[in-house]
């Protein structure tokens, strides 16, 4: 089976160890993933990012591709749900600029 100690060190050893929570707890929740309640306590980011990350990744949205037709909702997600805000402004400011200097040099 699955190294579920190795999926919680290794989504410690990221700068956003956050987002294997996302995607975990969503499996288990909408697709009944067997994933252990312990990795998901483990890597659980706090309460109140968990609370958005069940609106921003609900069923529906998530089958409708919501966040994937809306950019402006995409960023907020992506900047409310990191561990740290400032590190993905820092890292969403990178991709801006290098879409800027690919578009217009």
């Amino acid at each position: 089976g699955l190294d579920w100690r190795g999926v919680v060190e290794g989504a410690r050893g990221t700068a956003f160890p956050h987002l294997a929570w996302y995607g975990w707890e969503a499996a288990w929740r909408l697709m009944d993933a067997p994933v252990p309640a312990e990795v998901l306590e483990e890597l659980a980011p706090p309460r109140w990012q968990r609370v958005l990350a069940g609106r921003f990744f609900s069923d529906a949205r998530l089958l409708g591709a919501e966040l994937a037709r809306s950019k402006p909702a995409w960023v907020a997600a992506k900047l409310l749900l990191a561990p740290r805000a400032g590190d993905m402004a820092r890292y969403s400011l990178r991709r801006v600029e290098n879409a800027v200097r690919a578009r217009w040099g």
